[in-house]
């Protein structure tokens, strides 16, 4: 391709993905209590030290939501103060979400096809991430975050729609 993207490590500068490579075995030998939450914090930075990151104007700008798109000016982030700053704010979320109560989040991920597991009059938010079909191509988009976690979707559980007009199925 023009943007020179053949396989995944392709979507990050060599120097970020040497910093992530470190930063990712170094949380994977961390302790299970902690684990989840550095990944948590991980991966929702991904994007943002990727190539996806563009310019916007004379300024760093984000990456265009819903696609990946490498464009011709990039930014390279600072991987570990990225990081730092995802936990700080992880950390804050998580004790403002206690409050006095002591009361701690739960967070399910996964199908909404079967909720038994979660007790009744136990929900206080709900996040949905509905399928949005040909608009934006899920399975693919979510490759960032999976290829660090190891978890693949399974298209044949998901609305993924590929419009015939964009060279899809």
């Amino acid at each position: 391709s023009g943007k020179n993207v053949h396989r995944f490590s392709d979507f990050f500068t060599k120097r970020n993905l040497l910093a992530m490579a470190a930063l990712w075995h170094t949380i994977e030998e961390t302790e299970s209590t902690v684990r989840l939450a550095l990944q948590f914090c991980f991966t929702s930075q991904a994007m943002r030290c990727s190539r996806l990151r563009r310019m916007k104007g004379d300024k760093p700008g984000e990456q265009l939501s819903g696609t990946l798109h490498i464009a011709s000016e990039t930014v390279e982030t600072n991987v570990f103060r990225v990081f730092g700053n995802a936990v700080t704010d992880y950390c804050s979320a998580v004790a403002s979400a206690s409050g006095s109560d002591n009361i701690k989040p739960f967070i399910r991920l996964g199908s909404a096809t079967d909720l038994a597991d979660i007790p009744d009059s136990s929900i206080d938010y709900v996040f949905s991430d509905p399928p949005f079909g040909s608009n934006i191509y899920y399975s693919g988009v979510s490759l960032l975050w999976e290829a660090w976690l190891g978890v693949f979707t399974d298209e044949s559980l998901e609305a993924v729609i590929h419009r015939d007009v964009d060279g899809g199925y």
